[in-house]
């Protein structure tokens, strides 16, 4: 009996060659929004109040597909109707637009007060995205806290000056 055709191919004689990396390291850049006018801004918030959930969602998907300024971001971020309908990665990316060296005080004080009666979701993402304590939310209470972060910077501050005063324990050498 003769044996077997060999049905299987033979090894090839050398490996293929592994997938090579990119030259670059980079991840790639996100594509730049293009920018939007003040005006189409406040004709896309106009009676927001008045439109139904579907309709503010499509208002807001369309408002985030531009860049917005700081102006536009907080006038964004402080319609309750907005608020109600952001999803977390939404108000995020409403969030780092706004910068907060180029808030004004009334700028501030609106954006605050909107986030103290936001959804829990999006005052997670307004604390983790910007920097709280550098001044301009003075009066925001944080989630789950009960004072303003005036209040806790105050209370930061003063236990660190009892920490730096306070007496140097002393040892007693037994005889």
């Amino acid at each position: 009996m003769p044996p077997p055709p060999d049905t299987l191919p033979l090894p090839p004689d050398t490996l293929p060659e592994a997938p090579q990396a990119p030259e670059t390291s980079e991840p790639p850049k996100k594509a730049e929004l293009p920018p939007i006018s003040d005006k189409a801004v406040v004709e896309a918030l106009a009676n927001i109040q008045e439109k139904t959930t579907e309709e503010v969602k499509a208002v807001v998907t369309e408002l985030l597909a531009f860049a917005l300024t700081t102006d536009q971001a907080v006038s964004v971020a402080s319609e309750p109707a907005v608020l109600e309908v952001l999803t977390n990665a939404e108000a995020e990316q409403v969030f780092e637009q706004v910068a907060v060296e180029e808030l004004t005080e009334d700028q501030a004080v609106e954006l605050v007060d909107a986030m103290q009666d936001a959804p829990s979701s999006v005052r997670k993402a307004f604390e983790a995205v910007l920097n709280m304590f550098e001044g301009f939310a003075d009066e925001y209470v944080m989630t789950n806290q009960t004072v303003p972060i005036k209040t806790r910077r105050a209370l930061i501050a003063l236990s660190a000056v009892f920490l730096v005063s306070a007496p140097a324990p002393t040892r007693r050498i037994r005889r």
